[in-house]
């Protein structure tokens, strides 16, 4: 109809999803934020380090 929109409702999008994620202060959901945000941190800098490495080991061979 009209008036009805198919993203709203009980379930919210995912902005109040995301939101109640971060802000619940649930212990679940505090360890998966640290969990991810450690990943998206610490993968690059892994892979940098690796490259890094191989560089320097080339430089002085």
């Amino acid at each position: 109809m009209v008036g009805d929109e198919s993203g709203t409702g009980s379930g919210g999008g995912f902005r109040s999803r995301l939101h109640y994620f971060l802000y619940s202060r649930k212990k679940k959901h505090v360890f998966a934020c640290i969990a991810i945000i450690s990943v998206v941190f610490v993968v690059p800098l892994y892979f940098m380090t690796i490259g890094i490495l191989s560089i320097l080991y080339r430089i002085y061979q």
